[in-house]
Formats: C-alpha cells, sequence, structure tokens
C-alpha cells in the first residue's frame, strides 16, 4: 500500500482535504476524470508511516535482566559440572606435577642415604648401610605422607566449592489464579 502526500492538485480533484492518499485510490479518480496522472502526482511525497516504537517498559527491561541472569547461571553450571575430558593442556599439566613430585621425593632421598652414609663413614659398614636404609625408608614414608595429606585437603577443598550454592534473591514473583469455568 502506497500512499501520497496530497498537494492542491490532488485535493481539488478528489475534494478529500487528508494529508495522504493512497496511489491506487489516486489512479482510479484519475482515470475517471480524464486528467494526466504525473501531473497530478507532481510535486508530491511518498507517504512513510512512522516506525513503531518497541514497547520497552521496566517490566521488559526486568524480564531481559533476569533471562541474562539466568543464561549466566546455566553457563556456569554447564562449565562447573561438565563431565567432559579435561583438555589435553590440563592433563600435560598434571602430569608433569606428578613427575616432578615424584623426583623430588627421590632426590630428597638419595640426599638423605648419602648424607647418613657419609656421616657414619667410620661405622661398619653394614650398620652404615643398615642406617642408610631404615633412614631413606623413613622419608620416603614421610614423604608420601606429607602428599598424601596435600591430595586430601585439595580434594576436600574442591568437595566444599562444588557444595557452595549461589545465594538467590527472588527479584519479582507472579501469582496466578486459578482458572474458573
Amino acid at each position: 500500500m502506497v500512499k501520497l502526500k496530497a498537494t492542491e492538485a490532488i485535493i481539488k480533484l478528489t475534494g478529500n482535504h487528508d494529508n495522504y492518499i493512497e496511489h491506487k485510490e489516486l489512479f482510479e479518480i484519475c482515470k475517471k476524470n480524464n486528467v494526466n496522472f504525473d501531473e497530478i502526482v507532481r510535486g508530491s511525497d511518498i507517504y512513510l508511516p512512522p516506525k513503531p516504537t518497541p514497547l520497552v517498559n521496566e517490566e521488559h527491561r526486568e524480564r531481559m535482566r533476569m533471562l541474562k541472569i539466568q543464561l549466566e547461571e546455566k553457563e556456569y553450571q554447564q562449565m562447573i559440572n561438565s563431565k567432559e575430558q579435561e583438555p589435553l593442556y590440563e592433563n600435560i599439566k598434571e602430569t608433569k606435577h606428578e613427575i616432578s613430585i615424584i623426583i623430588n621425593i627421590l632426590v630428597s632421598t638419595a640426599s638423605v642415604v648419602v648424607g647418613v652414609w657419609t656421616w657414619a663413614k667410620h661405622w661398619r659398614t653394614g650398620e652404615r648401610l643398615l642406617l642408610a636404609m631404615l633412614s631413606g625408608i623413613i622419608i620416603i614414608i614421610a614423604e608420601v605422607a606429607v602428599y598424601m595429606g596435600y591430595i586430601r585437603k585439595i580434594k576436600e577443598a574442591r568437595e566444599i566449592e562444588r557444595r557452595k550454592r549461589e545465594k538467590v534473591k527472588v527479584v519479582k514473583s507472579y501469582k496466578f489464579k486459578p482458572k474458573t469455568s
């Protein structure tokens, strides 16, 4: 539907004092009155209706804000509850950490064994060997106990973090009345 802005010629021809007239209607009038359509239309403009303004009220803004919060919460829950395999980088990082711990335990144990062996250089060989081996075993047990305690604390902290709930504040609530027949 195309509307034209009425000029003086259009108003005179149609007798219609409205600001705009439909193109089709004006064409029919020109045809009936045997008037040149081009002359009548010259100087008129096409009517472009104003764009409807979107109804953005407080309720709409609040609804959009709540949807955004829900979407962010959903993305967060997917992120923390993901059962997918960890990326390769995380696996490599964890493996490097474990290798580092093993090397650390072996180096500290070897250092203690060599230190005890050197300290007991005036003892008989059997006693030196027994003392060095026992001290090495004690150090390995102590290192493993410390490492296991560390792992246990990390697991507990992760479990506590998983159990934490986000506090949610109800912003707006709706009450629905039962449908009556």
